[in-house]
């Protein structure tokens, strides 16, 4: 194979940008945490107002 990459037959291919994958990783990671609050909150003020019989806060 490294014959035919080295003569031209197969593309050699890029190696990969780390950086840009770790930086997507970690904002996949905050999107989720922040989904994962979000909810949090939501179960917690919808729950809250039953308990004390208000409407739920926005």
């Amino acid at each position: 194979m490294r014959v035919a990459i080295w003569a031209g037959a197969i593309p050699a291919v890029e190696p990969p940008n780390v950086t840009a994958a770790a930086a997507i990783i970690a904002a996949i990671w905050a999107a989720r945490m922040i989904r994962e609050m979000m909810i949090m909150y939501f179960v917690y003020s919808t729950s809250n107002a039953v308990w004390s019989h208000e409407s739920p806060r926005a």
